[in-house]
């Protein structure tokens, strides 16, 4: 009797190995490192780690944290990647000359790590201009085909309607277009949200909003591109946007400096 249930204890120990092994806290820990930060597109950072070991478990979250503070918790500006025991990348949207402090981790069922702090300047973005930005005259705005000189641009960074700032611009009584930013824009290529009264609020840096004659939102997606000059002058061009306004769909365009 005594012989099968050594017999048996061996199996179980072959079988299910790990659970017969001693191991230290730290070593049933996972390993991880940081790899890379790299410059992507216009207005993202392409974010690169990696698990050197696994520990006694299957690893169950990798990912990464950053914040413009070199010591903070790994819980502050937290975005995950899928699990995996080998290299892990995500993109995500950073500020222009600015510097982050990046952190990666792995979880696995016994606990976390976390790689060492790693600094990071984001580049500054290159000036960009929509395709249509030499089809349409300067200051202007073409509205369901209709073009528009808009005497009037006010760049306004105090009371903005919606978001923190706003490029205010009519052409004296007939067409309104206003263009609202979570922030003062910067080079890059921005995204139109539906909803202007969720922009203030709006995590994203990269995120915009249009509204024609103070009533119509562009729809969400569009793209709206904005090139500083060195004498800190802006310009923003937007190719054909949609809208809705009396059920029907219209498009705008606009090249506009303030």
């Amino acid at each position: 009797m005594k012989r099968h249930l050594l017999i048996l204890l061996a199996f179980v120990c072959f079988t299910v190995n790990w659970s017969c092994t001693k191991y230290t806290y730290d070593e049933a820990l996972p390993s991880v490192q940081f790899v890379s930060a790299k410059f992507y597109g216009n207005d993202s950072v392409l974010l690169t780690g990696k698990v050197t070991n696994t520990g006694a478990s299957g690893i169950e979250n990798v990912g990464f944290a950053y914040d413009e503070q070199p010591s903070f918790d790994i819980l502050v500006n937290q975005v995950g990647a899928p699990p995996t025991s080998g290299q892990f990348s995500v993109v995500i949207k950073l500020i222009p000359d600015s510097t982050y402090y990046i952190k990666c981790f792995a979880t696995n069922s016994f606990g976390y790590v976390v790689s060492t702090n790693f600094k990071y300047t984001v580049p500054s973005a290159t000036p960009e201009y929509a395709p249509c930005a030499g089809t349409i005259p300067a200051n202007s705005v073409v509205d369901n085909k209709v073009t528009y000189a808009m005497t009037y641009i006010y760049y306004d960074n105090t009371s903005a309607q919606y978001g923190n700032v706003g490029i205010e611009t009519q052409n004296g009584s007939s067409e309104f277009v206003n263009i609202y930013f979570t922030a003062a824009p910067v080079n890059g290529i921005y995204t139109t949200v539906y909803d202007p009264t969720t922009l203030s609020s709006d995590p994203n840096p990269y995120d915009c909003t249009i509204l024609v004659n103070n009533s119509y939102a562009v729809n969400a997606g569009g793209k709206v591109y904005v090139a500083i000059g060195t004498g800190g002058t802006g310009t923003i061009t937007f190719c054909s946007i949609s809208y809705v306004a009396f059920s029907t769909t219209f498009f705008v365009s606009g090249n506009i400096t303030y």
